[in-house]
């Protein structure tokens, strides 16, 4: 829920109602739905269909609104449930490819650590691994014990402790 949103009467109310709901439905449906999530959003005034909840394609949230009645809920959940869970397990995916990716390269260049700014995107992230990868053996000997962050530019930070290399380097 939104930051503000958690501590309004309707969305107190709202959870309350759907907390009696579930309790007396139980589960929505048989299939494994352990990683969906409902994402709760102020009444908005748009169309019924909106009311009663839509996924985001890109982060696999079911988004409803604090109106939303508990029955309407579930029927969201129900729809859309399958491809919310197969686009987190999708993201789970990618995010364990991404730790062992950042293992392997740590343990390649003899690193201490290598850190991924923010400003770069997990795919920006990927490649400049790969490239990384590629040419670990030259790589070693200059950067082994340090420290080093994948970010949008080139340096090393002012106590010389971890180096700064932009995501699309060229070598």
């Amino acid at each position: 829920a939104e930051q503000r949103l958690a501590s309004e009467p309707s969305y107190l109310a709202f959870l309350e109602k759907l907390g009696l709901y579930s309790h007396q439905k139980g589960k929505v449906g048989t299939e494994d739905l352990s990683l969906v999530s409902v994402r709760v959003c102020r009444r908005q005034p748009r169309g019924d269909d909106e009311q009663m909840g839509h996924l985001d394609d890109r982060t696999g949230h079911i988004f409803v609104q604090d109106c939303t009645e508990p029955q309407d809920v579930y029927r969201s959940i129900h729809r859309h449930g399958k491809k919310a869970q197969d686009i987190a397990k999708a993201h789970l995916a990618k995010q364990e490819n991404l730790i062992h990716l950042k293992k392997l390269v740590r343990l390649r260049l003899g690193l201490r650590h290598i850190y991924q700014d923010n400003c770069v995107s997990a795919d920006c992230f990927r490649s400049c691994c790969s490239r990384l990868l590629r040419i670990s053996r030259a790589l070693r000997p200059v950067l082994e014990g340090s420290s080093l962050r994948i970010s949008n530019k080139n340096g090393v930070c002012n106590d010389g402790q971890c180096i700064f290399i932009k995501w699309d380097f060229k070598a």
